[in-house]
């Protein structure tokens, strides 16, 4: 294969693995599934080997936004600015108590099937990468040891902190999507889930209200359906066109029986020891501000309620405090808790740690993180070669 078909198909990767996450909105391991379909359809050993290096690229693009990864520790790099993979170590802290269904608990299964991605990390494990799990760094270990066994690092968690209501409430069974989506996925894999098992995170037979309007609301939505609920509502404070999530996921929902109530927003919650009901208002979009953005504002007298058995917030993520997780105080972040970066170099006021995806610029598209990914590995290319120089001229 010569060096202008390598390069043209590694550009058409990227568009191919950039689509399927911004269509499906899966975690970048699931993303995978394009490039290595080269590898699975490819019979040469040439090919076999440039469709292996293809992955090995799209896995650094993608890198910034794997879902749950705690920090990425690059000891080696190569040419071209992309990050030698074999050598690639990732730390992740695994968030729950087994390790066999590590990477894709929160990933839909309509959207990702789990066969898929067991296939394609054993492709990642096969190719070099090395996991190491149940790490939780700041306890287990510090991030100041992680820095003086590697030439460079790069932090690409993610932002995972639920957002919350404003409406203050104390019932049992108002949950964040993450929990209610993981205990589904959990229990699709054969796991034993208490919580699901017992009805807490369990919509079956149930009327179910998912409040917020994203890509998250969708997967709660048809994951309740999936689940024989009695009734799914679809609570958004804004309207259709206004909406964020994907407008096929919406229509696929309507078609499946999901209900979506436009322009409201949850005023209170009612019930004795659980929500039964929740009271509603309408709302009215205000003119398009500086950004083109129109605030949604309450109409007085417009109330009205919902029965309700279980009440999911998908209302989006924040980042996680890092400093404080990862005991570094010297981390720097910006007054919204994203990792503080250079624009040029992703590279913080911290010397040879590098941040990129959500978790510099904050909840973003997943064609972001992809770029933002390739741009880190070139940064860090070029200052593991800069530091490299220097050690030989010492030398």
């Amino acid at each position: 294969m010569t060096e202008s078909h390598k390069n043209i198909m590694a550009t058409d990767l990227a568009s191919l693995i950039s689509s399927r996450i911004c269509h499906d909105l899966i975690s970048p391991i699931g993303a995978l599934n394009t490039a290595i379909e080269v590898l699975d359809d490819t019979s040469s050993e040439e090919m076999h080997e440039d469709a292996l290096r293809l992955i090995k690229l799209a896995a650094s693009q993608a890198s910034a936004k794997l879902s749950y990864l705690r920090i990425a520790l690059g000891s080696n790099s190569t040419s071209k600015g992309v990050m030698n993979l074999e050598k690639l170590k990732f730390l992740t802290e695994n968030m729950f108590n087994t390790d066999k269904h590590r990477f894709y608990w929160a990933a839909s299964e309509l959207k990702l099937e789990k066969n898929i991605v067991e296939r394609r990390i054993k492709y990642l494990e096969d190719s070099g990468i090395k996991f190491f799990l149940n790490v939780n760094i700041g306890k287990d270990i510090s991030f100041q040891e992680i820095r003086k066994k590697h030439e460079a690092i790069l932090i690409a968690t993610g932002v995972y902190k639920p957002r919350k209501l404003d409406v203050k409430t104390n019932y049992p069974n108002i949950h964040p999507a993450l929990d209610f989506l993981t205990a589904s996925n959990k229990k699709g894999l054969g796991d034993k889930v208490e919580l699901f098992d017992d009805g807490t995170l369990n919509a079956e037979g149930k009327d179910v209200i998912v409040i917020g309007g994203g890509d998250t609301a969708m997967d709660c939505v048809r994951t309740s359906v999936r689940q024989n609920a009695k009734s799914v509502k679809c609570l958004y404070r804004r309207d259709r066109e206004n909406m964020p999530g994907s407008t096929r996921e919406v229509l696929n929902a309507e078609e499946e029986g999901v209900e979506f109530i436009w322009q409201s927003i949850p005023k209170s919650f009612h019930g004795d020891s659980k929500i039964k009901e929740v009271i509603c208002a309408k709302t009215k979009l205000s003119e398009p501000d500086a950004s083109g953005r129109q605030v949604p504002i309450e109409i007085e007298n417009s109330e009205f309620s919902l029965k309700a058995d279980i009440v999911i917030e998908a209302l989006g993520f924040d980042p996680e405090d890092l400093p404080k997780l990862f005991n570094e105080k010297e981390l720097p972040i910006t007054k919204w808790g994203t990792i503080k970066t250079s624009f040029s170099t992703l590279m913080t006021e911290l010397d040879g740690v590098f941040a990129a995806g959500d978790i510099a610029r904050g909840a973003s598209l997943v064609v972001w993180g992809i770029r933002d990914g390739r741009d880190a590995a070139e940064s860090i290319h070029s200052y593991v070669e800069a530091k490299n120089q220097e050690i030989v001229k010492a030398s």
